[in-house]
């Protein structure tokens, strides 16, 4: 009798046991799919994140030789993960050729065509060296005569961060915000639109498989 209960109890635990080990089994198949399909969904958005510093690049060498090229100078940018926005007037076919030719030239090296003297990275730059070396200068300060104390001294200041900002900026700009090597990208189309009134392109660019 004791025999015959064992081998229920038996019975009973190994049933147990196999639904255990599916289930365990099935928990490990779903993280593994559920992992698959993260990295699926989120591969693409990093390589785009990733690619701004380079769309910046050819943003940069495009308005640059619009205004050699083209004749065409007084142009601005702004650079998303997907492509890059151009204020100012020109024609499609415009756009299009200085794109080409802009891939082009960083391609063969001209890495100078990724940095701009205008670009934001710039202002950026010297508005926070000048933001915080006024934060430091009159910290502590409790009356309006203390503060006059520390003024010729922050001017002095305020005068080289601003000779010295753009250089760091474009430090900044080369070593941080652009990447000359667009080797894989190209554009896939260009729409012309409009920006506060003003007449705007709208590059779209992708990276080739690899």
């Amino acid at each position: 009798m004791n025999e015959t209960n064992e081998m229920m109890e038996g019975g009973r635990i190994e049933p147990e046991r196999m639904e255990s080990e599916r289930i365990e089994t099935g928990k490990i198949e779903n993280d593994e799919s559920e992992t698959q399909f993260s990295i699926s969904v989120d591969a693409p958005i990093l390589r785009s994140l990733m690619n701004t510093p380079k769309i910046h690049a050819l943003e940069h060498a495009t308005i640059a030789v619009l205004a050699s090229r083209f004749n065409r100078k007084k142009f601005s940018g702004l650079s998303l993960p997907f492509g890059f926005f151009l204020i100012g007037e020109a024609s499609i076919e415009e756009v299009r050729d200085a794109f080409d030719i802009a891939l082009s030239r960083l391609k063969a090296g001209e890495t100078e065509l990724a940095l701009s003297k205008n670009c934001g990275t710039n202002i950026a730059v010297t508005g926070a060296l000048c933001a915080l070396t006024a934060i430091a200068a009159l910290s502590g300060t409790k009356s309006t005569k203390e503060r006059m104390k520390r003024f010729d001294l922050l001017a002095l200041s305020l005068g080289f961060l601003s000779r010295i900002g753009p250089e760091l900026g474009m430090l900044a700009q080369k070593e941080i915000t652009t990447d000359p090597n667009v080797a894989g990208l190209n554009v896939t189309e260009i729409k012309q639109t409009t920006i506060f009134g003003h007449e705007a392109y709208f590059v779209k660019i992708i990276e080739s498989e690899r």
